[in-house]
């Protein structure tokens, strides 16, 4: 993930030729609802695989993490310690 994401970038997530290319761009930012709460500073991501074609959507909000895979949403939360 870039250090300072803005809609449009595209970065790889995994780089091992041939095993895992995993691309991804980041398709917006801002409010993203899901069944637990709705989040105010997110990043939306699709997602591509060039070497099986699969695809998909993520979103991820500040200090929670992984908020939306797909059809899936988050739906609780509870944050852990920090140390």
């Amino acid at each position: 993930m870039p250090a300072a994401p803005k809609s449009g970038m595209h970065f790889q997530q995994e780089v091992a030729p041939g095993v895992a290319e995993d691309e991804a761009t980041i398709v917006g930012t801002g409010t993203v609802a899901t069944p637990f709460k709705t989040f105010e500073d997110t990043i939306r991501v699709r997602e591509a695989n060039p070497i099986d074609g699969d695809k998909g959507y993520k979103a991820y909000a500040r200090n929670v993490g992984l908020i939306v895979d797909g059809p899936l949403s988050l739906i609780s939360f509870t944050p852990g310690n920090s140390r």
